[in-house]
């Protein structure tokens, strides 16, 4: 017979390095322990360890791995009435499907996860629960059934706070009158003493106001909003709120701010281990340290994108940041290190089977290398690359010929 004790150990040991930090750790309890309660038959300790381990490989960024557990966790958890570890689980899944695109399954979640919430007339979970499903909505374009979850969700607030922010969702819903809703929002955030609702509302008023023009307003509200969330200590909303604060200075021509605020999101990804929105955040710092001309500061923002696509372990990701270092490495006149860029570039996407993306990476490699005289390797390196978009039926391929042809001319 298994020793389900032996399992259940192994998961608390694995919840307790979790809470230690120690993730590769407690992912190999938390495995162990759910091949233990799967011996077993035991199903509320597999739900439990699958969950587990579903969350732990979100965070190492394995989120093919952790979709997988997540799902396998949910008959289980239905199976044995928990309707507590139902309700937790349906939210992870929620996350994680927003984390890798996935709209239609988050949509299932957040749905399933109301329905569990009315079923057992839990008011407040089903208010959270709508809340969420109705921004899914609206962010895909489904504006009347977000607008019906806002009055329900509207019918079941019990508090200003909740109240503020099915409020602020609405503002968003009526573009001629929703200046004056999100003004209401924040001031019934405001009435109900909700830092948190109010961040939520000075946001929505903020994107309101962004786009009507009133620029020196959205930056004001949003300053606000980043001074509660310090109080708060909310760091992934911290992080996106200076990001719209990036946004919004690109567009009052302080690129300069703009830049420090992408390079401060980067810093407060990077500790929450968001490596995804990390790298998304050092791209845009970096493009924008070129346009000011610091070329520099761009070649540094450049290489922590390679290292970050490295222990990412995705080559075309490293692909793309190698041709971004590249392309950098040109604008610095450092063309042999602009080389070998190019040519780790076209590997990695050689690796990822990205046909016309090594292709385009070696042309850059030959031009570079004929720049620097180096004419024999040049010929030999957009030779290859002509082939491989030839290939692939790249349009590049016109551009590509016409420098061979150029370099072919060259003694």
């Amino acid at each position: 017979m298994t020793d389900t004790g032996r399992a259940m150990r192994l998961l608390h040991e694995a919840f307790r390095k979790e809470a230690a930090g120690q993730v590769h750790q407690a992912l190999e309890h938390a495995l162990s322990a759910l091949e233990g309660f799967s011996e077993a038959k035991d199903r509320t300790g597999a739900a439990a360890a699958h969950h587990l381990a579903g969350v732990l490989h979100a965070r190492l960024d394995h989120l093919d791995e952790a979709r997988d557990h997540l799902e396998m966790a949910v008959p289980l958890r239905l199976s044995t009435g928990d309707t507590e570890g139902l309700a937790a689980l349906h939210q992870q899944r929620f996350e994680l499907a927003l984390g890798v695109g996935d709209k239609a399954l988050a949509q299932q979640a957040a749905t399933e996860l109301v329905d569990l919430m009315r079923d057992t007339q839990d008011q407040a979970g089903e208010s959270r629960a709508l809340h969420q499903l109705a921004q899914l909505c609206m962010n895909r374009g489904e504006s009347e059934q977000a607008a019906a979850l806002i009055t329900r969700g509207l019918e079941l607030a019990e508090s200003g706070q909740a109240r503020a922010a099915f409020m602020a969702l609405q503002a968003q819903l009526d573009p001629s009158d929703g200046l004056a809703q999100a003004e209401n929002a924040l001031n019934v955030a405001r009435s109900a003493g909700s830092k948190a609702a109010v961040v939520g509302a000075l946001r929505t008023l903020a994107d309101i106001e962004a786009g009507a023009g009133r620029l020196e307003d959205a930056h004001g509200h949003l300053e606000e909003a980043l001074d509660a969330l310090e109080l708060l200590r909310d760091e992934p909303q911290k992080a996106q709120v200076l990001q719209q604060l990036a946004a919004l200075e690109v567009s009052r021509g302080d690129k300069v701010g703009a830049l420090d605020r992408m390079r401060y999101a980067a810093r407060i990804l990077g500790e929450l281990a968001d490596l995804s929105g990390q790298l998304e955040a050092l791209h845009a710092a970096g493009e924008l340290a070129m346009e000011l001309g610091r070329v520099p500061q761009a070649l540094t923002l450049a290489a922590q994108q390679v290292e970050l696509c490295g222990r990412l372990g995705d080559p075309a990701m490293l692909g793309a940041a190698r041709f971004v270092q590249g392309q950098r490495l040109v604008v610095a006149a450092d063309l042999e290190a602009a080389a070998r860029a190019f040519s780790a570039s076209a590997e990695q996407q050689a690796r990822a089977g990205l046909t016309e993306a090594e292709g385009i990476a070696l042309g850059m490699q030959g031009q570079v290398l004929a720049a620097l005289g180096h004419l024999e390797g040049a010929k030999e390196v957009l030779a290859r690359g002509a082939q491989l978009l030839e290939s692939s039926g790249s349009a590049s391929l016109a551009d590509l010929r016409a420098l061979q042809a150029e370099v072919e001319g060259l003694k």
